[in-house]
């Protein structure tokens, strides 16, 4: 097995906690010491970024971390000029953020071509405004060209994480809704930014779905993204929706980890678990995976 450093991500137990020092300190307590900031409870009684010194930790930062007072959708392709706005100054903010915390990366999710209710995240989506591809690419871009050199003035690379597409939110067939999902449109993100600082985060999950969904070959997906990636999500799922079950013994993405070509790339475990307990014996068990 190729050796990966492997992270905790908040996202699989932030609802059994009040506040994120609660978890953070139930996380660093029981031995992990890699830990990614995505979805989170409450930041109450931690100010950023001092605070986060007090765990003896290493930290990535995850698209909506910190989160903003007021929920919105997060979209680097929005056609609002306000949503666009908001999506460039969070991911700003994140980029320093992740600079003063030492992380190598920042890692946000690829652009939509519509607006989205928040509530509506995770299922079938609720839209408007639904807007052609060429002018979501464009604006997409124009994102990432922004954020780049945000980035790269503070040594970080951006990541971005391909949508995941589930049959249910089709129209008519077809893909309309989420950018960056197949092999040609990565193909092309990746040719338009060529120096390596922009890098995909392949989540392995996501990727299920959408191939399913599709059919494409995940193979094909990953010999696309391969010399971009950066990092990996780690979970599972049934193939038609996205679940995020923890992987087993035997799963078909622990064979994509340990390709040489991803040897020491960032694993982070963003499947949900009943309790840390159970987070932090996943995190151990692959540790030891992918270090025998």
């Amino acid at each position: 097995m190729s050796q990966h450093p492997v992270y905790a991500s908040t996202a699989g137990i932030a609802h059994y906690f009040r506040t994120l020092p609660e978890l953070l300190e139930a996380l660093t307590r029981q031995g992990i010491d890699c830990i990614e900031l995505g979805h989170s409870p409450s930041l109450a009684g931690l100010e950023l970024p001092q605070g986060l010194s007090h765990f003896k930790a290493r930290f990535l930062l995850h698209n909506y971390f910190p989160a903003p007072e007021k929920p919105f959708v997060l979209n680097l392709a929005s056609q609002d000029a306000a949503t666009l706005h908001r999506s460039r100054e969070l991911c700003v903010q994140a980029i320093q953020l992740s600079a003063v915390l030492g992380a190598p990366f920042y890692s946000v999710h690829c652009g939509f071509l519509a607006e989205f209710d928040s509530a509506s995240l995770g299922r079938k989506l609720a839209f408007a405004d639904l807007c052609d591809y060429e002018r979501g690419y464009a604006t997409f871009t124009e994102s990432l060209t922004l954020l780049l050199a945000r980035a790269r003035a503070t040594g970080l690379r951006l990541l971005v994480e391909p949508n995941v597409v589930a049959p249910i939110n089709l129209i008519d067939g077809r893909n309309s809704l989420l950018m960056m999902a197949e092999p040609r449109e990565l193909a092309r993100l990746l040719a338009d930014f060529r120096d390596g600082a922009l890098g995909v985060l392949l989540d392995l999950g996501h990727l299920k779905v959408t191939a399913a969904t599709l059919g494409f070959g995940i193979a094909e997906f990953i010999d696309t993204v391969a010399p971009g990636v950066g990092a990996f999500h780690l979970h599972d799922n049934n193939g038609l929706a996205d679940q995020h079950i923890p992987i087993q013994p035997g799963n078909w993405t622990l064979d994509v980890l340990c390709q040489p070509r991803f040897a020491g790339r960032p694993v982070v475990v963003e499947a949900k678990f009943n309790d840390t307990g159970q987070l932090v014996e996943h995190c151990i068990w692959l540790k030891n995976l992918f270090n025998r």
